[in-house]
């Protein structure tokens, strides 16, 4: 593993060293290594959201444009379905 030297803040110290006292990280650097983990979930989750709300945006313009099927579920999967089926 590689080491890495870090400046924080003295209050993000006495965090890191009370997460360490209540026994829920062993030392600073599983603290450290499952912060960085929960940024880049963060990151992603943020990431998949921004996608998601964009193509909700398009769904209801093209509701509004009147660019829809009138097809039910079903009726879609059948379709895609058939598509399949000779290949």
């Amino acid at each position: 593993m590689a080491v890495l030297s870090i400046s924080i803040t003295t209050t993000q110290q006495e965090s890191l060293k009370e997460l360490i006292n209540t026994g829920m990280y062993g030392n600073v650097s599983e603290a450290v290594r499952e912060a960085i983990r929960l940024l880049l979930k963060q990151k992603e989750a943020e990431t998949y959201k921004q996608w998601f709300n964009k193509e909700v945006k398009k769904g209801l313009a093209d509701v509004k444009n009147k660019r829809f099927s009138k097809k039910t579920f079903t009726q879609l999967i059948d379709e895609v379905g058939d598509q399949y089926k000779d290949r």
